[in-house]
Parts: structure tokens; C-alpha cells; sequence
């Protein structure tokens, strides 16, 4: 994997070979604020765009800040056209399987425009099995 982006709100790395991106959201979210917020939604969409990957790891098990419902829908105007252009085929989502708050603010981003999407999209607790259903 190739490190894309690296700064105190997330991680992005990119594996050529398999098609694969990875977002790794920190913690440093919690303190993020709604322009920060979509100022990284611009770095997903930037990345995404350019390097056209098959499979997307989102791994949003340390993501702290909360999504409005206003947030949802800029984040998705940012976002979704760039998955939508591209070829993604899957996307699934790590989340922490006792942070209620967190999975439900994630979970309603996506189903916003689940109709929209042409890839499948899953969520799991754990690292391996989401790669595992990611990559053929």
C-alpha cells in the first residue's frame, strides 16, 4: 500500500495491484470541525477521482465527530460524484461495534443516497472480514 495522505484527521493509502483505497478516519475527529470535515471529504473525492479504485476500506472505527444531518448531505455532494464517475464496485465500512452514536451518524450518510449508489456497500467490526468480502 501507498500512503496517499497523512494528516491529524485521517489516513489514505492506495494498493495499486489489488485496486484497493483505504480511509483510516483518527481520533483526532472528535475536535474536527464541519469545514474541516469537508475539507477532507475533498481529499476522499480528490483521491478517488484520480487513482479509480475498484474497492474502497473505510476504517471509521476511531471517527468521533458526529454528522449532522446538513453535513450528510455536503459530504455526499462532495463525495458521491466522485464514486459515482469512478468504478468502485464496493465499499465497506469498519466501525466500532460499541460506539451506537458513531454507527448510526456513518450508517445514515450512506443510506441518504443508497439508492444512488451502483456498488454494494457493507459495514463490519472487523478488519479481515471486511477485506475478505472486499477483494475477489
Amino acid at each position: 500500500m501507498k500512503n496517499l495522505l497523512k494528516n491529524r484527521f485521517q489516513v489514505i493509502d492506495y494498493d495499486k495491484e489489488l485496486k484497493i483505497m483505504s480511509f483510516r478516519w483518527l481520533s483526532a475527529t472528535q475536535n474536527m470541525s464541519d469545514t474541516q470535515f469537508l475539507k477532507e471529504a475533498e481529499n476522499i473525492a480528490k483521491f478517488i477521482t484520480e487513482k479509480s479504485p475498484d474497492f474502497i476500506l473505510v476504517d471509521a472505527v476511531n471517527m468521533k465527530y458526529l454528522i449532522s444531518p446538513n453535513m450528510q448531505k455536503e459530504f455526499d455532494s462532495i463525495v458521491l460524484p466522485a464514486y459515482l464517475s469512478g468504478k468502485v464496485e464496493k465499499l465497506a465500512f469498519i466501525i466500532d461495534k460499541d460506539d451506537f452514536i458513531e454507527k448510526i451518524s456513518i450508517e445514515q450518510t450512506i443510506d441518504l443516497n443508497l439508492k444512488l449508489h451502483k456498488f454494494e456497500t457493507k459495514f463490519f467490526y472487523d478488519e479481515n472480514k471486511a477485506k475478505d468480502w472486499l477483494l475477489p
